[in-house]
């Protein structure tokens, strides 16, 4: 996930019933706890191939801000 600062995140859903790639191409507002793990920044990094991961957010609730990407 890229932030308005342009940093990315990898982000997990803590609840199974939240399928984070629905929304993938929408404006969300994600909020949840941040994890410091390194493994799974290291992993994020190694799939995405593009900028290294700031940070792990255990995402526990969702709201769609805009049906379409601003970026």
């Amino acid at each position: 996930m890229l932030t308005d600062d342009g940093k990315t995140w990898a982000v997990t859903s803590a609840d199974r019933d939240m399928y984070i790639n629905y929304y993938v191409g929408q404006t969300v507002t994600v909020s949840g706890d941040v994890v410091h793990s390194t493994a799974a920044i290291k992993t994020l990094a190694s799939e995405n191939k593009s900028a290294a991961a700031h940070g792990h957010l255990r995402a526990m609730d969702l709201m769609v801000d805009s049906e379409t990407c601003q970026k």
